[in-house]
Parts: structure tokens; sequence; C-alpha cells
């Protein structure tokens, strides 16, 4: 717990003094506080490095900034994971973070766990947007588009 919010708190941070980007790339290590009975990243830490990867992003291309202003937060209503390879204890990795397409209201996000140029697993989160409780055009990801 303590472990993930440490990660979240050098994410921001970081993410604030970098410069702006349409792709994020993180670089982590797998700690043994990540790690199952099997010795490799647990199945529930892949969404939660993901979180950390869209957030990132959403610092980083002045996003989330965007989205602030205008009382608009991020939601993640869909993930779609994809396990190629096991990522075990003390491997270095990095999660690579990109939006690849719209679908009515909502934003794809696609996110790569790589080792080296290795692909280890993948995932397509859904994220839509809310003002005042509802679910609103996600116009201002327009810039971060990759098409």
């Amino acid at each position: 717990m303590i472990t993930g919010r440490l990660r979240a708190l050098r994410v921001l941070a970081a993410g604030a003094l970098r410069p702006s980007a349409t792709v994020s790339e993180l670089a982590f290590r797998v700690l043994p506080t990540d790690v199952d009975l099997n010795v490799h990243l647990t199945n529930s830490r892949y969404p939660q490095m993901m979180d950390l990867g869209r957030m990132d992003l959403l610092v980083r291309s002045g996003v989330g900034r965007a989205m602030s202003k205008a009382s608009t937060w991020p939601v993640m209503v869909d993930l779609d994971l994809k396990f190629r390879r096991e990522l075990r204890l003390g491997t270095a990795y990095t999660l690579q973070t990109r939006v690849t397409g719209q679908r009515r209201k909502a934003v794809i996000f696609e996110q790569r766990f790589l080792v080296g140029e290795r692909l280890h697993a993948v995932g397509h989160a859904t994220v839509v947007c809310l003002h005042g409780g509802k679910v609103v055009a996600p116009d201002v990801f327009a810039g971060l588009l990759d098409v």
C-alpha cells in the first residue's frame, strides 16, 4: 500500500517536471512487495501500474490540468489485459502509455509492459470523462490521439 502511494507521488512530481509528451514511458523494477507466491509480478499490480502510466500521461500532456479547470475527471470503465511473459522479481521494465483511439464518449489507452523491446503484457483501458456526475465528450484528449 505504501509502495503504491510512494510510486504515485513520484510519478506526479516527476511528471510535472518532465517535458510535455504524447507518450508516457515510466521505468520500474519488480519489488518484493509486488510479487506473488510464484515470485513474479502479481496480477493485481498490473492495473495499479497502468493507473500510474495514465496519470503520468495526463500530467505531462497538460490534459490533466485542462480537465481539472473544467471540473472533468477521468474514470476507467473497462480494462482488457493480455499477459505474454512473466515479470520476475528484480526485473526492470518500462510501462509505455499512449492514447490510441476514441469510441463514442470514451478514450482508449494502450499500455505496454516492456523489458527492452520485448512485450510482456499489453492492456487497453477505456476511460470516460465525468462532469457533474455525467459522461461528457472527451474533447480534451484530441491532441493525444494517435491517428
